[in-house]
Parts: C-alpha cells; structure tokens; sequence
C-alpha cells in the first residue's frame, strides 16, 4: 500500500489547527503551519504503527528524540523531557528542592 504523505499533512493539519495553509519540508520534516499574522513550526513524522501523522517532540535536555508523552522538565528547564533525563536530573533536582526547602 502506498502512502500519500501529502494528503496525510493536509488532514492532519486540517484535524488539529483548523487550517489550510502550510508548508512541508520532506527532507527536513519541518512542517510550517500559518494562522494568521502567526507561523507555527514542528517536526512531523509518520507513525507506522498508528498509521497516522505524528508530531515529534524533542528533550529539551539532551536533545533526544522523546517517545510518548514526556514529562515536565522543571526545575532544570522550560519544556518537555524525555524518560531518561527525567530519572536521572529532573527527579533527583526536584527532591533536593525539597529537602533544601525543608531544612531552611
């Protein structure tokens, strides 16, 4: 079965900015979606599994492609980390908050 890329984006955009307008990057798999005055930019990708137009999510941390939802990356940064950086800097950053809070 081929897949039209092309008319997945245009659904997909359609189903979750309410728009038309967009430009895709295939090689780079920027897509550029314009509301307005305002442009958003994201990564897309298809998702064999889902079968479906996915957007990519990255770590704000390491750089790291993140796989599923992602966690809060505060106190270390704004955004969205992915599982490792949350096990290992997040969550160990978060209880020494903690525990400095209690002892003052």
């Amino acid at each position: 079965m081929v897949i039209d890329k092309e008319q997945l984006i245009k659904e997909w955009v359609a189903e979750h900015y309410g728009c038309e307008t967009y430009e895709y990057n295939a090689h780079s798999r920027i897509l550029k979606i314009h509301r307005g005055a305002s442009t958003r930019k994201l990564v897309v990708k298809y998702d064999k599994k889902r079968k479906e137009m996915v957007e990519v999510k990255y770590c704000v941390i390491c750089s790291k492609e993140i796989v599923g939802w992602g966690n809060n990356a505060q106190p270390i940064r704004q955004g969205t980390c992915c599982d490792d950086c949350n096990n290992t800097a997040v969550i160990p950053a978060r209880i020494k908050e903690i525990r400095n809070a209690t002892t003052e």
